[in-house]
């Protein structure tokens, strides 16, 4: 740092009403852009946005407060040798309080951008944490060395020294960070997607919610929320069910007695399936014979759902709708039989 009696100085050119107007003009167009597209954001997205708006007005009105304050006790007050160092207490309280405004108005931009350039995919919070602290470091840095007279260079050495300890006290963490930002640039999933984790004794379904600094967190269908940690999933086996590349199918088993019309069968469930919503119609539902039993055959009826978390409500629908439709035709299912032969035995005879 250079001489402390520049410091108040600096302080004083750095917190000037000039800066103050030019971020707040930033916010003003953060908050323009915003409400060009509002209206087509869903109701998450908007509290959101709403949430993180007030948190920066919150700091924006410390920071004009605090900066008036200093720039009025630096008016009206005498500098004198005692007076001088409260003073640069004052100033760097009010310089990091403008820090804080900043950081928080450099988050809202990030999601207003990260909103408007994908207006229906979800956003990971990983991403918008880590563009944040990426561009609010840079910030710090250039106030660091402008205001402060801290050299860059100096610094970045000492903190690779500083960065090489933190690593190996916080390897596991760190390895989940640098694992969460590998899956955002592989996206082999997204927010709302269903998967399924196979590996290292894991075997889960559910859907992901968020995407955090440590853990990826799914929500099962019972709404209980999953949080495994990134490097497990990266590990782990992962089947996507909600890309449309390949169709999740979904079978139900059918047993009929022989002597079932089994034509009129399959012309009955498959009409169910295609009245049922929320299931694809290519691939087009399909009808097999798979078994020949004892007393019955087992047949499956075949078809493919649209939404993954849906899958046993449409289930349930078009087994209501079968049994149904097979009822009004007459049409029973298999029982199992059991023969049972009584012999009797003549207990006056020798064998």
């Amino acid at each position: 740092m250079k001489n402390r009696t520049e410091l108040l100085p600096r302080l004083l050119e750095a917190l000037q009403f000039e800066n103050y107007a030019v971020a707040l003009l930033a916010f003003m167009a953060v908050w323009a852009t915003r409400s060009l597209f509002v209206r087509s954001l869903s109701q998450e997205r908007k509290q959101t946005l709403v949430h993180q708006e007030r948190s920066c007005l919150k700091f924006a009105f410390a920071s004009l407060a605090s900066i008036g304050a200093f720039r009025g006790a630096d008016f009206f007050v005498p500098e004198t040798a005692r007076i001088v160092p409260l003073l640069q207490v004052f100033g760097l309280v009010t310089l990091f309080v403008s820090f804080v405004w900043i950081s928080k108005l450099i988050r809202l931009g990030t999601f207003v951008v990260s909103f408007a350039l994908s207006p229906q995919r979800p956003v990971p919070l990983l991403l918008i944490n880590v563009i944040t602290v990426l561009l609010a470091t840079a910030f710090a840095l250039l106030l660091a060395n402008e205001v402060l007279g801290f050299s860059v260079l100096p610094l970045l050495a000492t903190s690779a020294v500083l960065s090489l300890v933190l690593g190996l006290a916080l390897q596991d963490t760190l390895g989940n960070l640098l694992t969460g930002i590998a899956l955002q640039i592989d996206k082999p999933f997204r927010i709302g997607d269903w998967i399924e984790l196979q590996g290292s004794g894991l075997k889960t379904i559910g859907q992901v919610t968020e995407i955090t600094w440590r853990a990826t967190i799914l929500k099962a269908f019972t709404d209980e929320m999953l949080v495994v940690p990134n490097r497990t999933v990266a590990q782990s086996q992962i089947s996507n069910y909600s890309s449309k590349r390949e169709p999740v199918l979904r079978s139900h088993a059918f047993r009929f007695p022989y002597g079932t019309n089994l034509e009129l069968v399959r012309m009955a469930l498959l009409e169910v399936v295609r009245k049922t919503p929320g299931i694809h119609t290519n691939p087009a539902p399909a009808f097999i014979l798979v078994e020949n039993g004892e007393s019955w055959i087992t047949c499956k009826l075949l078809y493919s759902i649209v939404d993954f978390g849906e899958q046993f409500l449409v289930g349930d629908k078009v087994l209501v709708a079968a049994h149904g439709r097979l009822q009004q035709l007459g049409i029973r299912m298999a029982r199992p039989t059991y023969e049972i032969i009584q012999r009797e035995l003549d207990l006056g005879q020798g064998p």
